[in-house]
């Protein structure tokens, strides 16, 4: 341990040895003394907002346009408001850099679309939605006839209920059978 003083207040403090090679001051009001005092004589510059005048680094006189950072909130929000706002009218999801039309594909292989309701839904449930003219309760499936996943035509489309879809997928894969006593055999053992 090692005996230390504060640059702006003096008080002294008992800090470990390794951190008495950076040790400045002794609380957070004093690095902020220690900061504006840092600051003196730099560039001045007015903020946009109120009109007062701050100090500013040199390598910042370029950037900073106001005082704090309430005046750059205001100002931020006067910038960003209205038409002037390069994002104006656009809804959450397109406001992103890596938005590319409301219309991507799942990690199960269907296609999703961006609704008005901010959501991304499945492409055949609305097909399907739109033709039948309601929204499709929770136990209905929409089924591919032709299993691309993709192809969202109406033609294409089929709507069955969970037991029905189900039903018509394992009938191309049947469970076997123990022939002795009739009980399904499970998948992992046949």
């Amino acid at each position: 341990m090692e005996q230390v003083k504060c640059a702006v207040c003096g008080k002294l403090e008992m800090v470990y040895a390794a951190r008495a090679k950076k040790y400045k001051t002794c609380s957070r009001s004093c690095m902020g003394k220690l900061a504006s005092i840092n600051l003196s004589g730099n560039v001045t510059g007015v903020c946009k907002v109120c009109g007062t005048t701050y100090k500013t680094k040199e390598s910042h006189k370029g950037r900073r346009r106001t005082c704090s950072k309430s005046c750059f909130a205001l100002l931020k929000s006067v910038d960003m408001a209205g038409e002037g706002n390069h994002q104006h009218g656009k809804r959450g999801a397109e406001r992103g850099r890596v938005f590319k039309g409301g219309r991507r594909i799942s990690s199960w292989g269907y296609v999703l679309i961006l609704t008005k309701e901010n959501r991304y839904e499945f492409e055949h449930r609305l097909v399907m939605e739109a033709h039948i003219g309601r929204k499709l309760e929770h136990g209905e499936h929409v089924h591919h006839i032709n299993g691309d996943k993709q192809d969202n035509r109406l033609e294409n489309l089929e709507l069955m209920s969970k037991a029905e879809h189900t039903r018509h997928h394992n009938k191309a894969r049947p469970m076997p059978r123990d022939n002795s006593t009739q009980r399904f055999i499970p998948r992992r053992a046949a």
